[in-house]
């Protein structure tokens, strides 16, 4: 695959923060979303784990609030799968 194809957000290192459980409460696997002809989340893959911050930073555009819409319900993505607390495991 080559750069870009796939783009996974994880924290440095792919664990939790010192303090952090490590259990993923959050697991995103292949989201997509298009509008139209236009792609705005491609193949993402996250992991969250209990503990751990996450910031979602981008360009304007870049499709932050249509993931946060996607991870939240208010908006179906096209692919992927969102999983959610007891859903992870």
């Amino acid at each position: 695959m080559s750069p870009g194809d796939h783009d996974v957000l994880e924290p440095p290192g792919g664990h939790a923060p010192p303090g952090g459980t490590g259990e993923p409460v959050l697991v995103v696997e292949g989201l997509g979303k298009r509008f139209g002809d236009h792609e705005v989340l491609r193949s993402v893959d996250l992991r969250v784990n209990r503990g751990q911050v996450l910031a979602l930073i981008g360009p304007s555009g870049s499709g932050k609030t249509t993931a946060l819409r996607c991870l939240n319900g208010l908006e179906r993505p096209d692919t992927g799968t969102v999983r959610v607390g007891s859903d992870v495991a």
